[in-house]
């Protein structure tokens, strides 16, 4: 999921408020709501994977050649939607982490440190101003945060890059 996509510029709003003694009074309010995808993308990866596995237990499976014909795309439709709810919590959890430090700094700065966060939001910035991706892939993500909060990186010859395309 790119947040690109979700952040819109705050509008103004102006409020004239006039008391019964002639003083006007102009008062601008900013309000922004945001909700974090990824919380409901986990929830989907939760719920299919209960799906299969009901279907799995229902049918007494023990390997995918034992699902009835009938069930085998529902079965499948299922795992695989877990596995792409998954992957999408993955990168909308780290993109929303990347926007929270740009936007709202004060919120990351006791956990992460304010010198990472601000390196964070930096990136992320720049990251919004270009028409295609420059961060990389989701675990490049993940591993800019590891090395901007002094934490130990992944060993790419190992979970989870194993295996992965760069």
């Amino acid at each position: 999921m790119n947040e690109r996509e979700d952040h819109q510029e705050p509008n103004e709003v102006t409020i004239r408020v006039e008391a019964s003694h002639t003083l006007p009074l102009t008062v601008s309010l900013s309000l922004s709501v945001k909700s974090q995808l990824s919380h409901h993308l986990l929830w989907s990866a939760s719920h299919f994977s209960q799906l299969t596995k009901h279907i799995e237990l229902e049918n007494r499976l023990t390997a995918w050649q034992d699902i009835p014909e009938g069930a085998r795309y529902e079965h499948r439709s299922y795992v695989i939607s877990g596995i792409l709810a998954s992957t999408t919590f993955l990168e909308s959890t780290i993109n929303d982490l990347y926007a929270e430090a740009r936007d709202t700094p004060n919120r990351l700065t006791p956990v992460l440190g304010e010198e990472s966060t601000k390196w964070i939001g930096v990136l992320w910035s720049r990251e919004r101003d270009r028409a295609s991706s420059s961060i990389g892939s989701i675990l490049e993500k993940y591993q800019l945060v590891l090395e901007a909060t002094g934490k130990t990186p992944f060993q790419t010859n190992i979970l989870p890059y194993q295996g992965q395309v760069m």
